[in-house]
């Protein structure tokens, strides 16, 4: 049974609150690196090795969504409600990418940028579009009727801050949000998914969409940090990309935690 609306309230504030402080410490953080009380790896090469390594151990990573699907105690039917809010970011994905593209001043940047965008809206057949794929598991899979979802309020807000940034940020901050803060982490959350899918007894003929993205995404994440490391001359460059990945694995472990917390 679904908890109780007030308690599902409450643990929305907290993690708002959660988010807000993280935030507020890069921003001291920031603050520190100004004033000169802490230095930034020393060349371009440590610099993109020590954001990986914040990525790989960021707290994102221990959320309760990640450890029900390493036990095996979440059923088809906590997936179904989870896959599909979780369907309405995946169908703006291409609009992050869009929102990165806009801001980006150099045309040679957004060229690499294009066969992601290309890829993931299925190139020359729409019917091969992510979107789609994702849709063909949600039927199939799941038993989901996609023209039936509504989505939760904390699924809307969720995307409207993710594609917010992307609109908002300037080409090096969203290219650490969208690279290391999102594509870069889907091979090992993907991986995660599937562990909970199968011990839900999901056949993995129907799992195609996240075999996929395991694949595919480590290129795309290279593209996409690749973009970041194009603006590591920048003033507090470091600094700033370790915010904006914080920013988008706290959204997102926010995210899950509600979505969790709604379907326990």
């Amino acid at each position: 049974m679904h908890n109780a609306l007030p308690p599902f309230k409450r643990t929305i504030l907290k993690f708002n609150r959660e988010v807000g402080q993280s935030v507020v410490s890069i921003r001291q953080d920031l603050a520190s690196v100004e004033s000169g009380a802490c230095e930034p790896p020393s060349t371009p090469a440590e610099a993109r090795m020590a954001l990986n390594q914040f990525m790989q151990s960021h707290p994102f990573w221990q959320n309760s969504l990640f450890q029900a699907c390493r036990s095996g105690s979440l059923s088809q039917s906590d997936f179904q409600l989870f896959f599909a809010q979780y369907s309405l970011y995946s169908q703006n994905f291409t609009r992050y990418l869009a929102g990165l593209m806009a801001n980006m001043e150099f045309d040679a940047l957004r060229v690499k940028l294009i066969d992601n965008l290309w890829e993931e809206s299925g190139g020359t057949n729409p019917d091969e579009r992510h979107t789609e794929i994702f849709h063909q598991f949600l039927r199939e899979g799941l038993n989901v009727d996609t023209s039936q979802i509504q989505y939760l309020d904390s699924t809307v807000l969720f995307v409207k801050e993710y594609l917010d940034f992307c609109l908002r940020s300037s080409a090096s901050l969203s290219s650490a949000f969208l690279s290391l803060g999102t594509e870069a982490i889907v091979p090992r959350m993907y991986g995660i998914f599937v562990e909970g899918l199968l011990k839900a007894g999901i056949p993995e003929t129907h799992l195609y969409f996240f075999k996929l993205h395991m694949e595919v995404d480590d290129a795309h994440a290279e593209t996409l940090e690749e973009i970041m490391m194009a603006y590591s001359d920048k003033p507090y460059w470091f600094i700033q990309c370790q915010q904006s990945i914080d920013f988008a694995l706290s959204l997102r472990m926010r995210f899950f935690e509600q979505l969790y917390l709604y379907i326990s």
